[in-house]
C-alpha cells in the first residue's frame, strides 16, 4: 500500500507543476463568479419588489450552477487521467518506475489516486466558494448540498479513470475525446434517436437500450439534486446509483491496467 500511496504523490505533484491545478481552478472560479453575480442580482431585484420567493429560486440555480461546474470537472478529469500516462511515457519516467519493485497494478491504483486526489482539491475549493457566498446572502448551504458535490466528484472520477484506460492506446487528445464520448454515450444514444424519429425513422425501445448498455448512467445521482430542487417531491435512494458508478471506475481501472500491462509486455521485458 505505501508504494500506492508513493506513485499517488508523486503524481499529485507532477499534475502540480504543470500548472494543471491552477488552471483548473481560474475556469473553475467562473462558475463562483457566475453563481455569485446573479445571487446578488436576484437579491437586489427581490428588495427592490421585482422579485418575489428568492429562497424557492435557489435551489434550482444551485442545481444549475452545480451542474456547469460538472461538465467543467469531466473535461479536468479527462486530462488529468491523459496527462498521467502519456508524459510518463513520453518522457521515459515510467521505464524508470517500473525497474523499481513496483508492480504494473501499483503504477495503474497509484496514478488513479493521485488524479482523484487532484479533483478533490478542485471539488473541495468549489464547495468552500459555494458556501461561501451562499451563506453571505443569507442561504447557507446544508449537508444535502455537500453530499451532491461529493457525489459529482465520484462521477468525475468516470471520466479519469476512462482517460487512464485510453491514454495507453491512444494520442492526448484522442483519448480526451474518447472519455467524452463514453461519458456521454448514453446522452448521444438517445439523441441520435430522437433525431430519427424527427425523421420518421422510428428505433425499437430494445435497440436503444442495448445501445446505452456501454456506457455509463451519468445521472444515477440525480435523485439526490432532487431532494433539494423539489423537496415536495419524495426522491429514491441513491445507494443503487452510487454502486453503479464505483463497480464502472473499477472496471474502467482494471481494464486500462490490462491494457497498460499488455503495451508494457509489448515494450519491454517482463
Amino acid at each position: 500500500m505505501h508504494r500506492v500511496l508513493a506513485i499517488a504523490t508523486m503524481s499529485f505533484r507532477r499534475l502540480y507543476r504543470t500548472r494543471l491545478l491552477a488552471v483548473a481552478l481560474v475556469v473553475a472560479g467562473l462558475v463562483p463568479g457566475a453563481y455569485s453575480t446573479i445571487l446578488i442580482v436576484m437579491f437586489t431585484a427581490a428588495k427592490a419588489g421585482k422579485m418575489h420567493q428568492v429562497e424557492s429560486i435557489f435551489p434550482e440555480f444551485f442545481g444549475v450552477m452545480v451542474g456547469l461546474f460538472e461538465m467543467v470537472a469531466a473535461v479536468l478529469g479527462a486530462i488529468i487521467g491523459m496527462t498521467l500516462v502519456r508524459r510518463d511515457m513520453n518522457d521515459g519516467t515510467i521505464y524508470s518506475v517500473l525497474s523499481k519493485p513496483i508492480t504494473r497494478g501499483e503504477y495503474v491504483a497509484g496514478n488513479a489516486l493521485g488524479g482523484f486526489a487532484m479533483l478533490a482539491v478542485v471539488w473541495m475549493i468549489f464547495a468552500l466558494v459555494m458556501a461561501t457566498i451562499s451563506g453571505a446572502v443569507g442561504l447557507p448551504l446544508g449537508g444535502t448540498h455537500f453530499a451532491i458535490m461529493g457525489c459529482r466528484l465520484l462521477l468525475s472520477s468516470v471520466s479519469l479513470a476512462a482517460a487512464l484506460m485510453f491514454a495507453t492506446r491512444f494520442n492526448p487528445w484522442g483519448a480526451v475525446a474518447l472519455t467524452l464520448l463514453l461519458v456521454n454515450g448514453i446522452g448521444i444514444v438517445e439523441t441520435g434517436a430522437k433525431i430519427l424519429g424527427l425523421l420518421h425513422l422510428d428505433v425499437p425501445e430494445l435497440l436503444i437500450r442495448v445501445a446505452c448498455f456501454p456506457f455509463p448512467v451519468m445521472n444515477a445521482l440525480n435523485d439526490l439534486t432532487t431532494r433539494v430542487t423539489r423537496s415536495s417531491i419524495q426522491s429514491a435512494s441513491i445507494l443503487p446509483g452510487l454502486i453503479h458508478i464505483v463497480d464502472y471506475v473499477a472496471v474502467l481501472l482494471v481494464l486500462g491496467y490490462l491494457f497498460f500491462r499488455r503495451l508494457e509486455l509489448n515494450r519491454t521485458s517482463d
